[in-house]
C-alpha cells in the first residue's frame, strides 16, 4: 500500500469546554508532533471529499452533494439536477429557528414515504419530484427558479439557521417561502399527527442543499476507499474504487497481506464520528470516537508506517489543514511530544 489518507471532521474543532477533560491520545499526540502541516484551499467534511476527487464548487458556491450520494445510496447513474433534501425538526424560539437533524427523530422508511408522497402532490406543477432514498436522506429533483446556497446539513446541526438562510443571497426570501410552505404541509400530515400523539418529535422540515448534477468525470486515484457515508460510497462509484463500509480497525482492513506490499494503491479512510459529536455537544460520544480512532486505526497505521509498509500517512481535518507523515518523520526525536490540548488550541 502506498499512501493512507485520513479524512476526519471534527478533530480540531474541539469546543473550548471540553478541553480540560481531553482524554490522552497516545498515537495522535505522537503523530501531530512530527508531522508537517499545511493549509488546504478547501474546509468542511463534504467539500474535502469532493476536493480529493477532483470536484469543484460552481459559481454558486454549491457542489453537486444531492446527486452524488443518490448515486451512492441507489446506485443508479441519472444525470438530473438533484438537491439534499433531508428530513428535520425544526424548533421555533422567541427570536430564531433552532435545526435538529434527522439522527435524533428516528425516522422509519413507511414514515419517509408518506412525507415525500405528500410532497410531490402539492409541488406536482413544480416539476419536483422528493425520494426518500433512506429514512435519513432523501432528495429532491427538478429545476429551481434560483439557486439553493446552504450549507451541509452537518454543519447547521443544533444551531440558529437564520444566519445561513439571511447569508444565502438574493434567493433567500424564495426559499425562506418554500421552506415555510413545507413546514406547514409537513404539520398537518397524518405523519406527524401519530407521532405527535406517541411523544415523538415531528418531521416539520427539510433542508436543502448540494445542488448539482453528476459530473461527467472524476479523479480515479484511489483504489480503495472505505467509508460509511453515502457520498463518499457515490464518489466511489463515480471513480470506480473498491468501496466498502469502514471496518472496525486498520488491521481488518489489511487483512491480505499481498495489499501491502502493493506499492501502487492509495487508500481513503473517511470517518464523521467525530463531527457529528461535536455538532450534538456530545463529549462521550467524541472521546469513545477520538480513541477508536486512535486505538484501532492511526496506532496500526503508523505501525505499518514505521516498518515502511506505508510510504505516507495523510490527515485531513476539513478545518483547512492537512498533515503529512513519512517513515523518516517518525524519528525525528527532538521534537516534544504534544498534549492533545495544545494541538487543538493550535488549530
Amino acid at each position: 500500500m502506498n499512501d493512507v489518507h485520513f479524512v476526519i471532521p471534527g478533530l480540531m474543532q474541539i469546543p473550548e469546554s471540553w478541553h480540560s477533560d481531553l482524554p490522552a491520545i497516545s498515537a495522535l499526540d505522537r503523530f501531530f508532533s512530527r508531522c508537517h502541516r499545511s493549509r488546504q484551499q478547501v474546509a468542511g467534511y463534504e467539500a474535502v471529499l469532493c476536493d480529493l476527487f477532483g470536484i469543484q464548487a460552481d459559481g454558486d458556491g454549491n457542489l453537486p452533494l444531492g446527486a452524488i450520494r443518490r448515486f451512492g445510496i441507489t446506485g443508479v447513474e441519472e444525470r438530473g439536477n438533484y438537491l439534499c433534501a433531508d428530513p428535520v425538526f425544526l424548533q421555533a424560539g422567541q427570536r430564531e429557528i433552532i435545526l435538529q437533524d434527522s439522527e435524533h427523530l428516528g425516522i422509519n422508511q413507511h414514515e419517509a414515504n408518506e412525507l415525500a408522497r405528500l410532497f410531490n402532490e402539492y409541488y406536482a406543477n413544480e416539476g419536483w419530484r422528493l425520494t426518500a432514498d433512506k429514512p435519513m436522506c432523501w432528495h429532491l429533483a427538478g429545476a429551481f427558479k434560483h439557486p439553493v446556497s446552504l450549507p451541509p446539513l452537518g454543519d447547521v446541526v443544533n444551531r440558529k439557521i437564520n444566519q445561513y438562510l439571511s447569508a444565502s443571497g438574493s434567493q433567500s426570501p424564495y426559499w425562506r417561502q418554500i421552506m415555510n410552505e413545507i413546514q406547514m404541509l409537513f404539520h398537518d400530515a397524518e405523519v406527524n399527527r401519530l407521532r405527535e400523539a406517541g411523544g415523538r418529535p415531528v418531521i416539520n422540515g427539510l433542508w436543502l442543499y448540494g445542488a448539482g448534477s453528476l459530473p461527467e468525470t472524476v479523479a480515479g486515484r484511489w483504489q480503495w476507499i472505505r467509508s460509511n457515508h453515502p457520498l463518499a460510497a457515490g464518489l466511489a462509484k463515480l471513480a470506480k474504487s473498491d468501496y466498502d463500509r469502514l471496518p472496525e480497525s486498520f488491521n481488518d482492513l489489511i487483512t491480505d497481506k499481498t495489499s501491502m506490499g502493493d506499492t501502487s494503491k492509495l487508500c481513503l479512510i473517511a470517518s464523521d464520528a467525530l463531527h457529528y459529536a461535536v455538532g450534538h455537544d456530545d463529549f462521550d460520544g467524541w472521546k469513545s470516537a477520538i480513541e477508536w480512532l486512535n486505538n484501532q486505526w492511526l496506532l496500526p497505521a503508523m505501525l505499518q508506517l514505521k516498518r515502511h509498509k506505508l510510504k505516507k500517512i495523510v490527515v485531513h481535518d476539513c478545518a483547512g489543514h492537512r498533515y503529512d507523515i513519512t517513515p523518516s518523520d517518525l524519528w525525528r526525536f527532538w521534537k516534544p511530544v504534544k498534549d492533545i490540548r495544545i494541538w487543538a488550541r493550535s488549530k
